[in-house]
């Protein structure tokens, strides 16, 4: 029960930090994240290692689309609630460099996604 509870922890870390882009959430979002968990009744996704470390793979595993029941969209589609409502209101522009960087990196992980999305579903 308690390795459950630390791996609950750990998956919603991971999420948090994957969403939000920040190194180490706040410990208040991922409280407030795996209350949301257990109120929507949200398995554990047993994510492999090399996420836990580097949560920006994530990517690869994100569907395309984000179906009713892929847990992976669910629990991602949490985090960006509560990721949201833990911000600071800040107001920054997109530079143009951000934004080629990020459609580079869709383009890469768009194979990745079409064979992997369905991983956790």
């Amino acid at each position: 029960m308690r390795s459950e509870r630390k791996q609950k922890i750990c998956e919603a870390r991971v999420l948090l930090s994957y969403v939000s882009g920040e190194r180490t959430p706040p410990i208040g979002a991922v409280i407030r994240l795996i209350r949301a968990f257990d109120r929507q009744g949200a398995q554990l996704l047993g994510l492999p290692r090399a996420i836990v470390n580097c949560p920006w793979l994530l990517r690869g595993f994100e569907p395309l689309r984000g179906r009713g029941k892929h847990r992976l969209a669910v629990q991602l589609h949490l985090a960006v609630m509560v990721a949201e409502s833990m911000s600071g209101q800040k107001n920054r522009r997109a530079k143009i460099s951000s934004v080629f960087g990020t459609a580079f990196l869709e383009i890469i992980a768009l194979p990745f996604r079409v064979f992997l999305g369905r991983r956790y579903e």
